[in-house]
């Protein structure tokens, strides 16, 4: 048999991504008195009588194909002790499972499905289920529950008939296609979303749950059936609403929908497509415009639901790119059954929403509907956000949503103030004395407290009139130093730049970062202080040993036609693939990143850097991040939106010469077509396309080309 296009999609991303398991538990606490016996024979009996749970994965060629082992097979069965206090057991079992790791499955030799049995005390204990996406969806759970039930009750499971599942004609496929065409899917911007510097490499998290409650449900509910839509379309209404308080105008979210038909709606199987939807909202829209918005959503939703996504792209020019766009944000919604039965004499408590142990999105709102209230929560990505960061995103969901119903015909730039000020604040606020913005006005001659050090006499590299000379002869004066001019020496002539250093005794360099490393390559002399542009910082092993030595190189940060406001001392670990931070700043000055629409954006969101100086507001036209600290992005310049995908050129070329065989490496756009040059010696394209990897499989895609060069 062949793999189902979802399982065929979740297949290949766990040989795309290694070392992951799509996996996911529920688990059921049973009090009373039942024999282990019991509990493990409905457990065979449910196995044997849904072929996904026996399911192999094995190979015709180098084609995955299904092979169903026959019932009856043995079974995966665990027990543990996990002693709790009693109506403790569902925390104690979701600890138990954290503290033994997450299960992962090689569907070539075993089920995708496990199961432990946890005793807790006399007469309590916990069944937890562990299985693979493969072959198990939200749904599953449910029917697993009323079979378990039955089974436990005493009565045969009866065998089930196959089914079909309808495949998407060619008309619908074509329809579907011309849809995309028409939304120009290139032009669409990856979505500016939170990030967070202490992320990690990889793995998936969640935040602590939450709940709307049945006030604002029935609010939600009226909003949207006055819309013509759903409970499900107001909260993707909420969710777009808090994507544009991020500064999002074009956004493609993705929902997982489910494809079972009358006569398989008994079977525990993966029946799940994930559609994406695209909605377009801008700040002069209010909440119920978002709904009308959410409402066309769901009838793309309802129209390509069976269209898998991979044909849809197939063969499109931005094909490679749609993977990073089509994976960033995802909404799950699901209702809680209530008539899953009991049995006499035995109490069962049912967790359904624990969490998964892999992400294929890298944000993913799981929202489950359970009568009177909502409980939520959502699922990361840590190489994306860490969990403050995204526990902070679960607040402003709930946040965004009780103000957007509570005024529904506000336009939604008057919402995006109401991101808590801990969250969006500027760096003025922030709890470093070394960071932020003092009281009083911004003197240009004021003492250097705010940039640490720096001391001493300049070389004049820059021509007179220019900016870069002006801002030499400011350091040199601020400084307590002087400017020295020095017959001969060209801003591109190393040579004569270190003899001028050495005949003059200088101090400090105020020079691009590739002249700043020719002329300390062979040691720093009487140097000690290097100054450069912050967007200007590139990996360099021997300017890392100098500074490992006691060399201070200053990152400096002075937007075009101001003077320096803010600058990161940097140590050897700063010469990274990523710039420096700036965590000081000038005196008088406030720094905070907006939207397009001017409106400040939380901690943690990437935008456009604005500087409040004496209350006086200038866009710079940068691109950074603020948290503690203000992560410098690119000049606008520097960062190219393609495909959805943000490629900040700088930054792909400083991670791409951290690679040991890489000495330089220039990152072009042409179109449609993004190419990187790298320079060295036993270049390898493939071992570069696995060290891009490696940061991010969207890296990876993002390059099209590498040529390789000699020095």
């Amino acid at each position: 048999m062949t793999l189902s296009t979802a399982q065929e999609a979740i297949w290949y991303e766990e040989q795309l991504q290694s070392g992951t398991s799509n996996t996911g538990f529920f688990s059921v606490t049973i009090t009373g008195d039942l024999a282990e016996t019991a509990i493990w024979a409905a457990c065979e009996a449910i196995v044997d009588r849904h072929p996904p749970l026996r399911t192999l994965v094995r190979f015709d060629g180098d084609q995955p194909v299904l092979d169903v082992r026959p019932p009856g097979r043995p079974l995966h069965f665990d027990p543990a002790d996990a002693p709790c206090p009693s109506g403790a057991e569902i925390p104690a079992t979701r600890a138990w499972r954290d503290a033994h790791g997450t299960r992962s499955f090689d569907l070539t030799t075993e089920p995708g499905v496990a199961f432990t049995l946890l005793r807790h005390g006399p007469g309590r204990q916990t069944l937890l289920v562990v299985v693979h996406h493969f072959c198990f969806d939200g749904r599953s759970k449910f029917l697993f529950a009323r079979d378990f039930i039955t089974a436990l009750g005493g009565t045969e499971l009866a065998p089930l008939p196959p089914v079909d599942t309808p495949l998407p004609d060619a008309e619908l496929l074509e329809r579907a296609r011309k849809h995309w065409d028409a939304l120009d899917v290139p032009a669409i911007p990856c979505l500016n979303l939170p990030t967070a510097s202490t992320s990690e490499a990889g793995g998936a998290g969640t935040t602590p749950g939450f709940v709307l409650n049945r006030a604002q449900r029935s609010r939600l509910g009226e909003l949207a059936a006055n819309a013509g839509t759903s409970l499900f379309g107001g909260l993707l209404a909420g969710l777009a609403t808090q994507l544009h308080c991020y500064g999002n105008e074009r956004m493609v979210l993705c929902v997982p929908v489910d494809l079972s038909t009358p006569e398989s709606r008994g079977h525990i199987e993966l029946a799940i497509n994930v559609v994406p939807v695209e909605l377009t909202v801008r700040g002069d829209d209010t909440f119920r415009t978002v709904l009308d918005a959410a409402r066309s959503a769901l009838a793309q939703l309802k129209e390509f639901r069976r269209v898998p996504f991979r044909q849809l792209a197939g063969g499109k020019p931005w094909a490679s790119g749609a993977r990073a766009l089509f994976s960033k944000v995802s909404l799950s919604y699901l209702r809680l059954p209530d008539d899953i039965p009991g049995i006499p004499g035995l109490d069962l408590q049912w967790d359904f929403v624990a969490p998964n142990s892999a992400q294929s999105f890298d944000l993913m709102f799981h929202l489950r509907d359970v009568g009177q209230n909502i409980v939520g929560r959502l699922d990361y990505a840590c190489r994306i956000l860490d969990r403050a960061a995204a526990t902070a995103m679960a607040d402003h969901f709930q946040a965004v949503l009780n103000r957007a119903i509570a005024e529904p015909d506000t336009p939604l730039r008057a919402l995006a103030p109401l991101v808590p000020a801990s969250v969006a604040g500027s760096l003025a606020s922030a709890p470093d004395p070394g960071v932020g913005a003092a009281a009083g006005a911004g003197n240009s001659a004021a003492p250097l407290d705010w940039l640490p050090g720096l001391a001493g006499d300049v070389l004049q590299l820059a021509e007179p009139g220019t900016p870069e000379h002006a801002l030499e002869a400011w350091l040199a004066r601020v400084s307590g130093g002087a400017l020295h001019a020095h017959r001969g020496v060209r801003p591109v002539d190393s040579d004569a730049v270190r003899a001028a250093v050495a005949e003059h005794g200088l101090t400090t360099l105020v020079a691009p970062y590739r002249l700043i490393e020719e002329v300390v390559g062979a040691g720093a002399g009487t140097l000690t202080d290097l100054v450069t542009p912050v967007s200007q910082v590139r990996p360099s092993a021997a300017l890392a040993a100098l500074l490992g030595a006691g060399v201070r190189l200053h990152a400096l940060y002075a937007p075009a036609g101001l003077r320096p406001i803010a600058v990161q001392t940097c140590g050897p670990a700063d010469l990274g693939d990523r710039p420096p931070v700036l965590r000081s700043v000038a005196p008088g000055v406030r720094l905070e990143v907006c939207g397009p629409d001017g409106v400040g954006l939380p901690r943690g969101v990437a935008g456009e850097i604005v500087v409040d100086m004496d209350g006086i507001r200038i866009r710079t036209g940068d691109r950074g991040r603020v948290e503690d600290h203000l992560t410098f992005l690119g000049a606008a310049a520097d960062t190219v939106h393609w495909a959805g995908l943000s490629l900040n050129i700088p930054s792909l070329e400083r991670y791409l010469a951290t690679h040991p065989a890489v000495e330089s490496a220039t990152v072009t756009v042409d179109g449609s077509r993004v190419t990187a040059i790298a320079t060295g010696r036993g270049l390898d394209a493939r071992q570069l396309r696995l060290h891009l990897k490696r940061r991010s499989v969207s890296d990876e895609l993002r390059v099209g080309t590498i040529i390789l060069e000699e020095p």
